[in-house]
This record gives structure tokens, C-alpha cells and sequence, in this order.
């Protein structure tokens, strides 16, 4: 291998190592931008702005509904409000879902829907309708 290859394969493999920690430590060091408890108070819903280092064209951005495709990243119009969110049980504080990172400013309202389905506006974070608190 010349000097050059070998250059080319450290910065490949130094690149995509970067890429791949970067979706750890957006989820480990985000900032909780708020939270909201259930009306019968034993669920927690809490929304966070993931950290990145890496420019915003470098993550994907899902469709809220998984049933529509995804778009490639080059024909996105950009991240709005990033964030995601963790759904704990506000009684053991054990967390009982996180979702993926999402913009927002697209997932239709920031209305929740506290039904046997945790929903943010058209985002579904958690089936919980076998949850202590939804049974009764």
C-alpha cells in the first residue's frame, strides 16, 4: 500500500468511527428541554435536544409515520428542532422507551396523547396499554 491508500483508509476508518460514537454521545450529553407527567401521574414523558458535533447534514432524518419512506439526506431542508424523547414510569423512574431522533417542528402538534399509545403529535413513542398504570 502506498502512503497515500494508507492515509485515505486512517481517515476513512477515523471518520466513520466518529460517525458511528456520535450517535452515543447525541443521546448520552443531550439537554432536557422539558418534561410532562401524566394526568393519572405515574408516567413521564421528557423531550431532549440531542448534542451533536457533526453537521446536521449527516443525520438522517426520519419520517414520523415509519411507513413513509425516508428521504436522503442531500434533499432534506434541514433540521428545525431536533429532538427525542423518554418515556419513564414515574412511580420506579425505570425508563420505558426512547424514541429516534426526530425534527419537531414536523411531527404535526406537540399534543401528547396519554391513551394506550403515547403519542407526540403524529410520533408514537410507547405502547403502553399493558402498563399498571393504563390497566386499571
Amino acid at each position: 500500500m502506498t502512503r497515500a491508500t494508507q492515509a485515505a483508509a486512517v481517515c476513512l476508518l477515523l471518520l466513520g468511527g466518529l460517525w458511528i460514537a456520535s450517535g452515543w454521545w447525541e443521546r448520552q450529553f443531550a439537554t432536557k428541554i422539558w418534561e410532562q407527567v401524566s394526568p393519572r401521574e405515574c408516567l413521564r414523558l421528557e423531550v431532549y435536544q440531542p448534542f451533536w458535533v457533526l453537521p446536521w447534514a449527516l443525520h438522517s432524518q426520519p419520517h414520523p409515520d415509519p411507513g413513509m419512506p425516508q428521504r436522503p439526506f442531500w434533499r432534506l431542508p434541514g433540521w428545525e428542532s431536533p429532538a427525542f424523547y423518554r418515556l419513564y414510569d414515574q412511580r420506579t423512574g425505570e425508563l420505558l422507551a426512547e424514541t429516534g431522533v426526530y425534527d419537531a417542528a414536523y411531527l404535526g402538534s406537540s399534543d401528547i396523547t396519554w391513551g394506550g399509545m403515547v403519542r407526540v403529535g403524529m410520533l408514537e413513542v410507547a405502547d403502553v396499554r399493558d402498563h399498571f398504570c393504563i390497566r386499571r
